[in-house]
C-alpha cells in the first residue's frame, strides 16, 4: 500500500513540474516578445536586446523570384475570338502577390510587345485580330521588385478545321481535328511544349 502510495505521490510531484517548466516556458516567451516589441519601438533596438541579453532577431531571408512560367494551354472562345491563355508555375510556399507580366508578337514583329498584366495564371487576349496564322507569346513573373524569369517562347498557331471554321494550339503536334497551316517557317518549327486544345474560332 506504501509503495502504491509513493508510486502515486512521484506521478503527482512529476506532473507538477512538468506544469510549472511549462507555463515558465510561457510567460518567457511573452517576456521575450514584450522586450523585442518594445525595442523595435526604440532608437537604438540593440541595446535594449543587449541589456536584456536576448539576441537580436535575425534579418528574414528574401523570399526567391517568382517561377518560370510553363505549359501554356490556350482555349478559343468561340463567342468572340478571344484567346485565353493558361500557364503553370510553381511559386516559393508562403509567397504571394506575384503577378504575370505578358508580352506578344505578331508576324513581321522584330520585339515583344506588352499586352496586359493579371494576378492570375490566366489571361485573356482580346486585342489579336483575325489574320495571322500564328502569334507568339511571352510570360514573366513580378513579386514587388522581384522579377521571375521570362518563360520560354510560346507559339500559338491557327488551323483549318475539316468542317470548315478555325482551331488554334499550341504544342509540338497538331490537334488530329486541325489541319496545321504553315508558320512561314515550316509546320511546328519552333513550337513550345504543352498540351494542345483546339476549339472553332467563331466569326473568324
Amino acid at each position: 500500500m506504501a509503495q502504491v502510495q509513493a508510486q502515486e505521490a512521484a506521478k503527482v510531484a512529476t506532473q507538477q513540474v512538468k506544469d510549472a517548466v511549462d507555463t515558465l516556458r510561457t510567460n518567457a516567451g511573452d517576456v521575450v516578445r514584450s522586450i523585442r516589441a518594445f525595442a523595435e519601438l526604440q532608437e537604438d533596438p540593440n541595446a535594449v536586446y543587449a541589456l536584456a541579453q536576448i539576441p537580436v532577431p535575425a534579418e528574414p531571408s528574401p523570399a526567391p523570384p517568382p517561377a518560370e512560367p510553363t505549359n501554356l494551354t490556350v482555349t478559343l472562345e468561340p463567342q468572340n475570338g478571344n484567346l485565353m491563355l493558361k500557364w503553370k508555375a510553381s511559386n516559393p510556399a508562403g509567397t504571394s502577390g506575384t503577378s504575370y507580366i505578358v508580352k506578344r508578337r505578331l508576324p513581321g514583329e522584330s520585339t515583344f510587345q506588352f499586352i496586359g498584366v493579371t494576378g492570375t495564371k490566366e489571361f485573356v487576349d482580346t486585342t489579336l485580330v483575325a489574320g495571322p496564322d500564328c502569334v507568339q507569346y511571352t510570360v514573366q513573373g513580378q513579386r514587388g521588385n522581384s522579377s521571375g524569369p521570362v518563360s520560354q517562347m510560346f507559339t500559338v498557331s491557327f488551323g483549318q478545321l475539316p468542317g470548315g471554321g478555325m482551331t488554334a494550339y499550341v504544342g509540338s503536334s497538331v490537334p488530329t481535328a486541325s489541319v496545321a497551316r504553315t508558320n512561314g517557317n515550316g509546320a511546328g518549327n519552333g513550337y513550345a511544349n504543352g498540351a494542345t486544345n483546339g476549339l472553332a474560332r467563331m466569326g473568324v
